[in-house]
């Protein structure tokens, strides 16, 4: 019996589980019953997390909402926005882009 020792890299990247392979072939003295193995990397990150910040605002200035992510992703991270009126009126009280 022969063994191939594996050494994962922790990335530190929310991502998917991951596979490689091991393909055995050219065996000699004896029948390939199985000749591919399958590893599998078990992701160990948390999905990430969004988080808008709260604005405060003088009458004729201009603020920034800021979306933040709380950590790296291989994924493609999307989001919808909508303004809501409280008790500013869009058009009258506040423009958005």
């Amino acid at each position: 019996m022969a063994t191939i020792d594996v050494d994962t890299i922790n990335d530190n990247i929310y991502e998917a589980d991951e596979t490689f392979y091991v393909i055995v072939s050219n065996v000699s003295n004896a029948t390939l019953l199985d000749g591919t193995g399958v590893g599998v990397i078990n992701d160990d990150e948390t999905t990430p997390t969004l988080a808008v910040n709260d604005i405060s605002i003088g009458e004729g200035s201009s603020g920034n909402f800021t979306i933040a992510l709380s950590g790296p992703t291989t994924g493609n991270v999307t989001v919808q926005y909508v303004l809501a009126t409280s008790s500013a009126t869009s058009g009258i009280d506040y423009t958005y882009t």
